[in-house]
């Protein structure tokens, strides 16, 4: 099998869990199946979403391209990078690998495209937002987008940073608002669009509406490895 980088640390605790996910959903018969994988955690990376929205911040490109040669170094065949916002200034840092980068958006997209959803509700960063990547990506297969009022951005981007990031806990029920607000204006689906945000699907599951793009990468990760996914977790999301 395919032997999988991580680039982690952006940040850690969605980087933890997702190595938890990769470990949990495939199928194996003895531990010796799993998969081998390399993690490289760079918490020192700049933030994605502060050079995203301002002209003047660190890039974290060059960061990002380091630690991808690092992984590619050690032995691996495929990268995967469990931070959505790094995705909106991923082309430029894949191009510098010789190996396959996974794109966690066309992953999600695939899947929804799939499930048949025709309107999303995206919860996710200030960056990833601004970007328009996701937007454009979803609106290549005719899949219509609605995203949170700018106060309940605001309280999404606070419970993002001040809470989730700093490992605090964080207000489920504004979580549930802005979901449910989405819905009734008329998402099929609540995207996790932002790594941290999985951690609330990890702690209690949060059921059926929400798509997972963490889940959905950890998923794509193992099939391009070679490995076989547990039945659970053998549906798109």
């Amino acid at each position: 099998m395919k032997k999988l980088g991580i680039l982690g640390g952006l940040g850690p605790y969605a980087s933890a869990h997702f190595y938890e996910l990769l470990t949990k959903m495939q199928k194996i018969k003895r531990e010796q199946d799993h998969i081998e994988i390399f993690i490289h955690s760079v918490p020192e990376t700049p933030d994605r979403t502060a050079f995203i929205l301002n002209e003047g911040a660190e890039d974290p490109r060059p960061t990002m391209i380091r630690a991808m040669r690092t992984l590619v170094a050690a032995g691996a065949n495929i990268i995967a990078i469990p931070c959505v916002t790094a995705h909106m200034i991923l082309t430029e840092t894949a191009e510098a690998v010789k190996v396959p980068v996974l794109n966690i958006i066309d992953e999600t997209v695939q899947a929804l495209v799939l499930q048949n959803v025709r309107t999303v509700g995206l919860l996710a960063t200030d960056g990833t937002l601004s970007s328009g990547l996701f937007k454009k990506v979803l609106a290549d297969k005719n899949i219509g987008m609605i995203v949170p009022e700018l106060r309940d951005q605001r309280k999404l981007m606070h419970n993002i940073y001040e809470k989730i990031k700093m490992n605090n806990q964080i207000d489920r029920d504004v979580f549930f608002r802005l979901a449910v607000d989405l819905r009734i204006r008329g998402a099929d689906t609540v995207i996790l669009g932002c790594t941290e945000l999985s951690l609330l699907n990890r702690d209690k599951k949060l059921g059926e509406g929400f798509t997972d793009m963490l889940e959905i990468l950890a998923r794509a990760s193992l099939l391009y490895c070679g490995a076989k996914v547990r039945d659970k977790y053998s549906v798109a999301y």
